[in-house]
């Protein structure tokens, strides 16, 4: 306020030197705001979809073919040859016997191995996003009118 009544009074003095007498003063008598409406933003989040991941054990039935070796030893006798004992036992001429030596057993184990490898991740994707508005503002309009002076009856006022 004081600012105002400075310049105020530099102009007077201006105006003086310039051979005019003329004084202004200047009388703040109130302050106008003028507004106007911005756009505010919020961004909410929504859950679209919930996912859990988990391993899935799963059975697949296989038939596994394995060789198997073994070796044994076949005594035959003959009629009118040697008689031959198998432990207490005498074989009988023509018979035949077998007698295992060796023989491979099958012993099927299972054991885990990484068949596959699934990346797993998420994305991020930023998109342009607009939205039209109607913004309202304020703006100062000057109204010029008369001064309020004597009444004066209108046409209709009159009976």
């Amino acid at each position: 306020m004081a600012e105002d009544t400075s310049r105020a009074t530099a102009d007077s003095s201006l105006n003086q030197m310039a051979g005019q007498l003329e004084s202004t003063t200047l009388q703040r008598v109130g302050v106008l705001e003028l507004r106007e409406e911005m756009p505010v933003v919020t961004r909410e989040s929504a859950q679209t979809r919930h996912l859990a991941f988990q391993r899935e054990l799963r059975t697949r039935h296989e038939a596994v073919t394995i060789e198997v070796n073994r070796e044994s030893l076949m005594i035959e006798t003959h009629s009118g040859g040697p008689a031959v004992y198998i432990g207490d036992e005498m074989l009988a001429p023509g018979e035949t016997r077998e007698v295992l030596l060796y023989a491979e057993q099958v012993l099927v184990s299972k054991l885990p191995y990484v068949t596959e490898e699934v990346q797993i991740g998420k994305r991020t994707v930023v998109t342009q996003h607009q939205e039209q508005l109607d913004l309202n503002y304020e703006a100062l309009e000057v109204v010029k009118s008369e001064p309020p002076g004597p009444l004066r009856a209108h046409d209709s006022d009159v009976m």
